[in-house]
C-alpha cells in the first residue's frame, strides 16, 4: 500500500501540517513537566531515527503519559512505529500481528481524544488498518466514511479512493452492506474520478490522469458482484427522471447499461435524446439497437443504414448489421432479401447465409421433384463456396432432399443436366444423392 505519510517527523521541534479541520498546535505543551515531556521526547525519537521501531514504542508510552497534548507529531509518530513494527512481523495471522494493530488504532484514539479528530487522521487510520484488510476491513471502512465526510475534494487523492472502495469490497463479502449501498458509494467515488480527470486533463498533469484512470478501471472490477441492470437502474434511473435535459448525463447512463443489454424504456428515452442533441454513429447505433431489442425492425433497419452512412462505421460494423438483418429477414421468409444480404456480406459467412435462403426457398418455389432438386443443388454450390463456414451435416441434409438418379429419369432428366433454379434466374447442373 502506498504510505500516506510520506514523511515522519524524528525529532521533538518538527510540526506536522493538518488541513484546516485538524489541530494545528505548534508550541509544545509539557503538561507542566519541561524537563520530563523533552527528555521522554529525546529518547523515542532517537530510536526512532535509526529505525530501531520496537525501542522506540517502549520509550513512545512514557512520552505520551508525560505530556499527552505535547504535539499532534507526538501521535503522528506514534502511529508510524506501530505501522513499521507491524509490517516487519511475516505472519500476519500471529497473535503479534494483532496486537500491534490492536494498539496502533489504540494510539489513533488517544490522538483524537487529545487533539480533536479530522478527515486527515482518519483517511491516515483508515489507510493503516487496510494493512490488515482481511480482517479490519470494516475499521477501514468507517474511517473512510469520516473523512470523506468532511475533506475538501482537492485534496482527495486516487489511491484514497481505490482503497475507500477496495475496503466497500470486503464490506459487500461480508454482508455487511448490500449492493445498493455498494453502488451509490460507487457512483459518488467515480463522479469524484471524473472531475479530477477532467481538472486534471485541463491543466495538462497527465500523469495524474492516469492514475485517476486507474482508480476507475480498479473500481469497476470491484463492483462485479454488483453490476447488474436492476442495480444499476436503482441509481441511474432517478437521476434521468430528476434531469431529463443533460446530454451529459444521458451519454454516461447509456454507455453504462449498454454495456449490459439493460431493457428498460428509459434506454430509448435517452437514445432518441441523444441522437437529436448530437447525430452520431454511435446514436444512431444506439437508437438501431433499441427498436431492434423492441421489435420494431423497420425502424431499426432505419437507423442501422444512417449509421453506416457515417466514416466510423467500419466493414466489419457494416457486416455485422447486415448479418443481423440477413438473418431476420431469413427466418421471416424473406429469402431473397436475405441472399442480398449475404452478398453484402461477402465471404463465408455471406456464401453460407446465401446457401441456407436458397434452400429454404425450396417449399415455396418448387413445384415438383426435379424443380427442388434445381434448388437444392444451387444451395450446395452456394454451400461449397462457403467452405469451413458450412459444417458437414448440413451439407448431407440437403443431399438427402436431391432426387435419385431413378427419379430424374421418370421425369426425363439425368444427373448433370442443366436447368433453370425457381424463384433465382440462375442455371444449375442437377446433383443426384
Amino acid at each position: 500500500m502506498k504510505k500516506f505519510i510520506t514523511a515522519v517527523a524524528l525529532v521533538a521541534g518538527t510540526t506536522f501540517s493538518f488541513g484546516q479541520e485538524c489541530n494545528t498546535q505548534t508550541e509544545p505543551n509539557y503538561n507542566g513537566n519541561e524537563a520530563g515531556c523533552r527528555q521522554a521526547i529525546s529518547l523515542y525519537t532517537e530510536f526512532l531515527k535509526q529505525e530501531n521501531f520496537n525501542d522506540a514504542i517502549s520509550e513512545w508510552w512514557p512520552a505520551q503519559k508525560i505530556c499527552p497534548q505535547y504535539k499532534p507529531v507526538l501521535y503522528d509518530n506514534g502511529t508510524y512505529l506501530y505501522k513499521q513494527a507491524a509490517k516487519l512481523i511475516t505472519d500476519k495471522n500471529s497473535a503479534e500481528f494483532k496486537g500491534k494493530m490492536d494498539t496502533l488504532n489504540t494510539v489513533y484514539d488517544l490522538w483524537i481524544e487529545n487533539f480533536g479528530d479530522c478527515y486527515e487522521i482518519q483517511m491516515q487510520k483508515a489507510h493503516d488498518n487496510m494493512m490488515d484488510e482481511n480482517k479490519r476491513y470494516n475499521v477501514a471502512y468507517k474511517s473512510y466514511e469520516k473523512a470523506f465526510s468532511t475533506i475538501p475534494e482537492e485534496k482527495i487523492q486516487s489511491y484514497d479512493v481505490v482503497y475507500y472502495f477496495r475496503s466497500t469490497y470486503f464490506m459487500l463479502s461480508g454482508k455487511l452492506i448490500d449492493c445498493e449501498a455498494m453502488m451509490n458509494l460507487y457512483e459518488n467515488l467515480n463522479g469524484i474520478a471524473e472531475r479530477k480527470i477532467k481538472a486534471n486533463q485541463d491543466s495538462g498533469n497527465t500523469g495524474e490522469v492516469q492514475n485517476w484512470l486507474t482508480a476507475q478501471q480498479t473500481m469497476e472490477s470491484y463492483i462485479a458482484p454488483c453490476a447488474n441492470c436492476e442495480q444499476l437502474l436503482k441509481i441511474y434511473k432517478p437521476q434521468w427522471e430528476d434531469d431529463k435535459t443533460n446530454l451529459e448525463l444521458a451519454k454516461k447512463i447509456s454507455e453504462k447499461l449498454g454495456k449490459l443489454e439493460c431493457e428498460d424504456p428509459i434506454m430509448m428515452e435517452m437514445a432518441v435524446f441523444i441522437d437529436s442533441k448530437e447525430p452520431s454513429y454511435s446514436s444512431k447505433m444506439a437508437l438501431g439497437n433499441a427498436f431492434w431489442t423492441k421489435g420494431e425492425t423497420s425502424k431499426a433497419t432505419e437507423y442501422y443504414e444512417a449509421a453506416m452512412a457515417f466514416p466510423e462505421c467500419t466493414e466489419d460494423s457494416k457486416k455485422t448489421i447486415w448479418k443481423r438483418l440477413g438473418e431476420y429477414d431469413l427466418k421471416k421468409g424473406k429469402y431473397k432479401s436475405a441472399f442480398a444480404y449475404g452478398k453484402q456480406i461477402g465471404g463465408c459467412d455471406g456464401k453460407y447465409l446465401q446457401a441456407r435462403a436458397v434452400s429454404q426457398s425450396a417449399g415455396d418455389c418448387a413445384t415438383n421433384r426435379t424443380q427442388r432438386t434445381a434448388v437444392y443443388s444451387y444451395a450446395l454450390d452456394l454451400a461449397e463456396s462457403a467452405g469451413s463456414c458450412v459444417s458437414d451435416k448440413w451439407s448431407a441434409g440437403l443431399v438427402g432432399q436431391l432426387s435419385t438418379k431413378a427419379q430424374l429419369f421418370s421425369e426425363g432428366k439425368k444427373p448433370g443436366d442443366s436447368v433453370d433454379v425457381p424463384c433465382w434466374g440462375f442455371s444449375v447442373k442437377l446433383r443426384v444423392q
